[in-house]
């Protein structure tokens, strides 16, 4: 790797993170919001009770910037795990700006506490999509801080 490759690489690896905007997205409307430094909060909002139950709402976060990709850290995740499993209530997360981008997975119960996600090499959008559903039987929390990154590219080795 060359000098000028590599002092890029690593400035690219020092200055990562974008414009940070402190916008907290609470999940109790569908919609689209950009946010790079906020909280996203269940519909209970930040301090309160947590979401109510027969909540059914779409989200999407996405960068401020073009070329950045979201990242939500999940600082608590309870999601109700009442009656048949089949029926818990969850959230399906998708790497993209809608629901036909290729899904990450459905978590519930505590499966993303204290864990992240974020939005792969592959989201040309940055942007991460979640589906929250809850069911009648019961109620829980989730917080996760939102940050966004500019990804770098990646080193290529060149033999000479």
């Amino acid at each position: 790797m060359n000098m000028k490759k590599l002092y890029t690489f690593v400035f690219c690896l020092i200055f990562s993170v974008g414009a940070v905007a402190q916008v907290n997205v609470v999940m109790n409307a569908n919609g689209t919001f950009y946010s790079c430094g906020g909280a996203f909060l269940d519909s209970g909002d930040q301090g309160g009770p947590g979401y109510s139950n027969d909540e059914y709402f779409t989200v999407t976060i996405c960068p401020e910037i073009e070329g950045d990709v979201v990242t939500v850290d999940f600082v608590t995740f309870d999601l109700d795990e009442t009656g048949n499993q089949n029926s818990w209530d969850n959230m399906a997360i998708y790497d993209g700006d809608n629901t036909g981008a290729t899904p990450l997975g459905s978590y519930s119960g505590t499966a993303l506490q204290g864990l992240f996600v974020t939005a792969t090499p592959l989201n040309t959008s940055g942007c991460l999509t979640f589906v929250f559903d809850s069911n009648n039987a019961g109620t829980g929390n989730f917080v996760g801080s939102i940050t966004c990154d500019t990804p770098c590219d990646r080193p290529v080795a060149v033999g000479t």
